[in-house]
């Protein structure tokens, strides 16, 4: 079992599983069932603000750009990975 923290993601092969516990954050999933590879991004915030971003898991834009480089450095492509948002 990985547990992610505030601002991170992580990308997996099955059999492993992701895990957070979300309060007013957001959660995004990504999935490719084809790969049986997914991931998930803990989110604080949509946008970065201008300028240099400190921690790209914070920021939705840069933290699903950095889960779906690990998913297909994994093996996923992007054109069959399904999305849920929690």
């Amino acid at each position: 079992m990985i547990h992610l923290g505030v601002a991170e993601w992580k990308a997996a092969k099955s059999p492993d599983a992701i895990r957070t516990t979300l309060g007013s954050c957001v959660g995004i999933v990504l999935y490719s069932a084809k790969k049986k590879v997914g991931g998930l991004s803990h989110v604080l915030l949509a946008d970065p603000p201008a300028g240099r971003i400190v921690q790209r898991g914070k920021y939705a834009r840069t933290a699903v750009d950095m889960l779906l480089s690990d998913l297909q450095k994994l093996g996923a492509e992007a054109s069959d990975l399904s999305a849920r948002i929690f």
